[in-house]
């Protein structure tokens, strides 16, 4: 069965906010490619054009949801909707990616914030607790 958007979407939010997390407040320069590369294969459908969209939109989402910041590219209305981003430069949080990144949810019992829980869960390639802890920290603002 083919991979939903939504399903990559969360894997993607959670690897932008890996890397964002673990370099703040300095700015990124983030490669799609190096990000994908960086997804265990078994987590994305076989389809580079379709994950190279999602990506891109991905993070013009996150921009335009408030929660991070890119410099360029940014979105073309004239664009044609197929063409994706190979690179986003100088990305970081906004205040309220940040915010979300750094709070605890009041479910857990624990002492990390949602980014470090994040962090570790890409680090030891959990994709469960990866979406489940995008969803969280999405929901915590909107």
């Amino acid at each position: 069965m083919a991979m939903k958007n939504i399903e990559m979407f969360d894997i993607f939010v959670g690897y932008i906010f890996k890397e964002l997390y673990e370099s703040f407040p300095v700015p990124l320069i983030i490669e799609t490619q190096s990000i994908l590369k960086s997804i265990p294969k078994n987590y994305l459908p076989v389809d580079d054009e379709k994950e190279l969209l999602v990506f891109s939109e991905t993070m013009f989402w996150l921009e335009e949801s408030g929660f991070i910041r890119i410099e360029s590219p940014k979105r073309n209305a004239l664009r044609v909707s197929s063409e994706a981003y190979t690179y986003f430069h100088h990305v970081s949080f906004t205040a309220k990616g940040l915010e979300v990144m750094k709070r605890v949810p009041k479910s857990l019992r624990r002492e990390n914030s949602i980014g470090e829980d994040l962090v570790d869960a890409v680090k030891s390639g959990v994709k469960v607790k990866i979406s489940d802890l995008v969803s969280v920290a999405l929901s915590q603002l909107l």
